[in-house]
């Protein structure tokens, strides 16, 4: 028998601080950038639901794993960790209530190192968790004086404006129109389900970083006008931009690849993975680049590195409760 220990939601909940949350997804992403090997999201599609995974391993943590999460009249997320060296199961985590905050840090260790470095001011489109999380884990590696926030739903953009600058005691407000949001930003935070662009590229900042935290093919938050800005565009994981296969293309950046079909953009708009700038293997922002913009539909990298963090945090505090896995080479002693 093996024993390996369950996470739920009531015991993750509250667990970790915003910089905790950073730090972990910031030394996932330079283990990637070192090698560590990652799987692009893969997406299985029924009449009426839909199963995504994606997997890691960090052989420098001893830990592998990956997320699994299903898509029907709600969403249920599921993460294992298995030891790197015996493929022994280690953990499972119920991912329902820190996904906002781990899909969150690849924003802010973007903004870290894309983003200008007296970037003050937020526009944010989408007024959901992962906005608003976005927005939380930024103030951690930007001082931030002012957010505006617009989502279609005024009541909605309202409550958004009025819990942030409560939480984080910075200006706040809720605006009348995207174009408002977007202008003069510093860093744009575009965290929605929209599926055509939700915001025009012309009401960019001329050296703003933006943020586009998840619309997949077939949806598309950035406009062709927003990518002749670009000067440098980061994946994390640049597979699945080009993706060759049915399940990655079906993941794949739609936004860019819209623009690279009008001639926009080109390959060497690419700059390069996350996990290469913060690994320091290509550059970060530079005095040359105008619109920067990073792109991310969710990957492994960030969810290990949280999960495994969490996990740790949950041993020190002896939560969750230990269940029973039985392996392979046991199981015929139940016949």
């Amino acid at each position: 028998m093996t024993e390996a220990l369950y996470l739920s939601g009531r015991d993750l909940a509250g667990l970790a601080e915003p910089e905790e949350f950073v730090e972990a997804v910031r030394d996932g992403f330079k283990y990637r950038g070192e090698g560590a090997p990652a799987m692009a999201p893969a997406r299985i599609k029924g009449e009426n639901t839909t199963t995504t995974t994606y997997t890691v391993e960090f052989a420098e943590w001893g830990i592998k794993g990956g997320y699994m999460y299903s898509v029907g009249e709600d969403v249920w997320y599921t993460t294992p960790l298995f030891d790197t060296d015996t493929g022994e199961i280690v953990a499972i985590l119920d991912g329902a209530v820190w996904n906002p905050y781990k899909t969150a840090g690849v924003g802010a260790i973007a903004t870290d190192y894309l983003a200008k470095e007296d970037a003050d001011s937020i526009g944010v489109i989408g007024s959901g968790g992962i906005a608003k999380a976005t927005v939380e884990l930024i103030d951690v590696v930007r001082d931030i004086d002012s957010i505006e926030v617009f989502s279609p739903t005024k009541s909605s953009r309202e409550s958004f404006a009025e819990n942030i600058q409560s939480s984080l005691g910075v200006s706040a407000k809720a605006v009348s129109s995207n174009n408002q949001a977007v202008s003069d930003s510093d860093i744009v935070v575009v965290g929605t389900s929209a599926s055509d662009p939700v915001i025009n590229g012309e009401a960019v900042a001329p050296d703003a970083h933006i943020n586009a935290m998840g619309a997949a093919h077939p949806k598309r938050e950035i406009d062709v006008k927003t990518f002749e800005k670009v000067s440098k565009y980061v994946p994390d994981i640049r597979e699945r931009v080009f993706g060759n296969g049915v399940q990655t293309h079906f993941r794949s950046a739609r936004g860019f690849l819209e623009a690279f079909d009008q001639g926009v953009v080109s390959e060497a708009t690419l700059h390069g993975e996350l996990g290469q700038v913060v690994a320091g293997s290509i550059s970060g922002r530079t005095e040359e680049d105008s619109v920067t913009l990073a792109d991310s539909v969710g990957t492994a990298i960030e969810t290990v590195s949280v999960a495994y963090m969490l996990y740790k945090k949950a041993k020190k505090q002896n939560l969750g409760k230990t269940i029973e896995f039985i392996p392979r080479h046991e199981s015929g002693k139940l016949n």
